[in-house]
């Protein structure tokens, strides 16, 4: 077990916390937060963070510290003995060069988050232009449950969908997809253009495309006629 692996399950079972409750708080699988515990997975700052806001208290990465420490002071090093030569020696003796231990061990630590974040891209409805990026943890190597390369977020452009909490500017994660699977909130293309509406199946031809800018307004269109891209999972609201 970890030393931060250690600290975190100690503060929470000291406030009577299961890890299934911190994984809900926090956003993740109850196995994400036993593997945390337990040493075979690593947290980084911002899920360091979230997991101190769940728990009330900040906690200290102590074996990200630990680790520096060491590379500063490595053990049973012996001294370097200073041999006089018979040259004239300096006035100012020259100092060895410095070696940033800080960038070094960051170096490492970034290598290691590679395999335990994914960067996931924001894009507009046209899935080309990129207008940000979020990172979420990887699980079982998938995110969100989903293959890491079909995650997405896309990024809300109108407010026809108000009706449904969605404004403009606010992040629907979603994964892409080649159809429509079951009803539900879907970025598609009909027309000739993108939108976000709900469908909902009429039966096997026919689905209702329900948008809400003021009031609730539905479209019955063939099936045929849509290209469905990506369903949305969970909107993010941008305050």
């Amino acid at each position: 077990m970890s030393r931060l692996g250690t600290q975190i399950q100690a503060i929470r079972t000291k406030q009577g916390m299961n890890a299934k409750q911190l994984a809900k708080k926090i956003g993740v699988a109850e196995k994400f937060i036993q593997e945390v515990e337990s040493g075979t997975r690593i947290l980084n700052d911002v899920l360091i963070q979230q997991i101190s806001k769940a728990l009330g208290q900040d906690i200290q990465d102590a074996m990200l510290q630990g680790a520096a420490v060491e590379e500063q002071t490595p053990k049973n090093e012996r001294p370097v003995q200073q041999v006089s030569t018979p040259q004239k020696q300096a006035k100012h003796p020259v100092s060895s060069p410095s070696i940033d231990l800080g960038k070094e061990v960051q170096d490492v630590w970034s290598d290691a988050f590679g395999g335990v974040l994914a960067t996931i891209p924001i894009y507009a409805y046209d899935l080309h232009t990129t207008l940000g990026s979020r990172q979420l943890p990887i699980i079982s190597k998938k995110v969100e449950g989903y293959p890491r390369d079909k995650v997405i977020y896309v990024q809300i452009q109108e407010q026809d969908m108000v009706g449904f909490r969605m404004n403009k500017g606010d992040l629907a994660l979603g994964h892409m997809v080649t159809g429509m699977d079951k009803d539900g909130i879907y970025l598609l293309e009909w027309n000739g253009q993108r939108m976000i509406r709900q469908i909902k199946k009429v039966d096997q031809q026919k689905v209702l495309l329900v948008h809400n800018p003021a009031a609730v307004k539905a479209d019955t269109v063939a099936i045929r006629e849509l290209k469905v891209l990506v369903k949305l999972d969970r909107l993010e609201i941008v305050l």
